[in-house]
């Protein structure tokens, strides 16, 4: 009766263990999921804000934008894929540090000198603006001081 007790006690443990196992790999796999999600919404996120641009900057990115949507459908293809979740998010994250992150830093660099670019643009445009405007009071008191010496 000891030993019946032992076996039965034995399966109960087993069958919990078993339990917990599948509890941890739906959980595994949801995490895995909300993790590429996540990168896929970010994807979409710089896709659609690259739309908003100015059309120049735009086409200075377009090049960016194809190597985003190449990563998009790639990762895609890697979540939609049969392989198992522990491989599917090392691919992912390796997608993610090898293209994803060189991509956004590009992006980011190249609107950073776009932005640098336009604001020397308007810096100097403000500068030629100020010395016009200094001309034309200089001309405009000349001529006031000139019309009321020869008055």
């Amino acid at each position: 009766q000891a030993a019946t007790e032992r076996l039965h006690n034995l399966n109960d443990s087993l069958t919990r263990t078993k339990d917990k196992s599948i509890e941890l790999v739906h959980e595994t796999k949801n995490q895995a999921n909300v993790y590429t999600n996540n990168i896929l919404a970010e994807l979409e996120k710089v896709q659609t804000a690259t739309l908003d641009l100015p059309k120049n900057l735009q086409t200075h990115l377009a090049p960016v934008r194809a190597e985003i949507e190449s990563s998009f459908h790639e990762i895609t293809g890697i979540v939609k894929s049969d392989l198992p979740v522990g491989e599917k998010v090392s691919k992912v994250g390796h997608h993610v540090q090898e293209k994803v992150q060189p991509l956004l830093a590009q992006t980011t660099s190249t609107i950073q000198s776009y932005i640098d670019k336009y604001v020397g643009k308007a810096k100097e445009k403000e500068g030629e603006a100020k010395e016009a405007v200094e001309e034309a009071k200089e001309t405009a008191n000349g001529a006031a001081e000139e019309a009321t010496s020869s008055s």
